[in-house]
């Protein structure tokens, strides 16, 4: 994976999306990487795990609910294998539910997206998240 990461502004991510929803999936690889992003993409949770124990990104991009394992679950999961908060997360979400946003809030996640998201506030959130 190369290493392309410069100041936020113009800048280019390692980004790895967890999404199971495939034309979601496609929406949001196509939306980073035509502002220039690197994309690896996961279908769940578990898949994503196994992508972040093998390689280097910059945020990652998880959807709430997924088969197999849930975005929260493989955040978990990842923080307690390697002991550390510092890559940031955005967690993607059909609900706005009060106990799901304190879920995340209790994990340390400060962005979360609701679906449908536009692409302006998904890239918003990614330099945000990666200004940190």
């Amino acid at each position: 994976m190369p290493d392309s990461k410069r100041s936020v502004e113009g800048t280019c991510f390692n980004i790895l999306v967890a999404e199971d929803e495939p034309s979601s999936k496609f929406l949001l690889e196509r939306i980073l990487q035509h502002s220039g992003h690197n994309v690896t993409t996961a279908s769940n949770g578990e898949e994503a795990l196994k992508f972040l124990n093998s390689n280097s990104y910059d945020i990652g991009i998880f959807d709430m609910q997924m088969p197999v394992m849930s975005g929260l679950e493989a955040i978990e999961k990842y923080r307690e294998k390697h002991k550390v908060q510092d890559l940031p997360f955005i967690i993607l979400t059909a609900t706005n539910k009060n106990d799901v946003m304190q879920k995340c809030e209790d994990m340390g996640i400060e962005i979360i997206l609701t679906k449908p998201i536009s692409s302006k506030n998904l890239l918003e959130s990614v330099n945000r998240a990666c200004s940190n």
